[in-house]
Formats: C-alpha cells, sequence, structure tokens
C-alpha cells in the first residue's frame, strides 16, 4: 500500500513490472522517474502453467491495491511470443513453451497484456535500483 506521501504526489505516472524469473517472480511499482514505491517477491511456481498465471495475476492485484484501475502493467517473461503462432518459445521455464500465455493471462486479468515481442523491448533505459527490464517494459505499455 502507498504511504500518504505518496499519494499526495499524485499517482497519474505510476507503473508496474513483473519479472517472471525460474525462482521467483517479482514486482514492483514505480513512479514516472523510476523510482521505485513498493516490492514484492514471491517463489514461481514452477512445472505449473495454470499456478504461474495464477500467481502474476495474484501479484498485479497486491501492486494495484489503493492505486487507479488504469496504471500500465508489464511483465517480463523469460522466452518469446511466435509471431506465427502466438504461443510462447524458447523460456527457459519451459512449463510455458507452446502455451498462449499471452492471451491466457490476459484473459485471467482482464484486459489486454503486452509483453515484449523483440530483446529491444529490454534495453536499459537509466540507472535506477528497479531491474531494467521492468522499467523498459512499463515505459514501453503506457
Amino acid at each position: 500500500m502507498l504511504s500518504k506521501a505518496h499519494m499526495e504526489r499524485g499517482m497519474d505516472a505510476l507503473r508496474i513490472g513483473i519479472d517472471l524469473g525460474g525462482s521467483k517472480i517479482e514486482g514492483v511499482l514505480m513512479n514516472s522517474d523510476g523510482s521505485e514505491l513498493v516490492r514484492y517477491r514471491i517463489p514461481t511456481t514452477r512445472d505449473d502453467y495454470a499456478r504461474t498465471i495464477k500467481a502474476l495475476v495474484d501479484l498485479g492485484n497486491r501492486l494495484r491495491q489503493g492505486v487507479p484501475d488504469e496504471t500500465p502493467t508489464g511483465v517480463a517473461v523469460p522466452g518469446s511470443i511466435s509471431r506465427n503462432t502466438g504461443l510462447m518459445q524458447n523460456a527457459n521455464s519451459t512449463w510455458l513453451n507452446g502455451r498462449p500465455f499471452a492471451f491466457d493471462l490476459a484473459c485471467a486479468v482482464g484486459s489486454l497484456c503486452r509483453l515484449p515481442m523483440t530483446p529491444t523491448a529490454l534495453l536499459y533505459q537509466k540507472q535506477s535500483t528497479v531491474p531494467q527490464r521492468m522499467l523498459a517494459l512499463c515505459s514501453a505499455s503506457s
């Protein structure tokens, strides 16, 4: 939950970034300059696709407490989405491969999910304590 000071500064430029890793899922709430406001970390639900989707949604909901519904959210995932099939490919979290991850996540969240199609979405943007992959994805999703 945001502090009173954060609430007073305005919430129009907030961003949420979630990083799905092989051993952890980490989420941050950031303001427009990339300063971290809130961070949560949970273990990755390995080898269970449905539980992985649920964990991402639950973490996103936790980060959204007290912030506007329209706050953009970016999700960094291992691997990529095939342009031909829309399915995950080349993920080191192998239980994601061959699955319609973006579609399933969007259905679970109830809104459009933006995932990177190329490594250029992960470019370093600026020095910050926030993992750069998250900042790049959140900035790209606005």
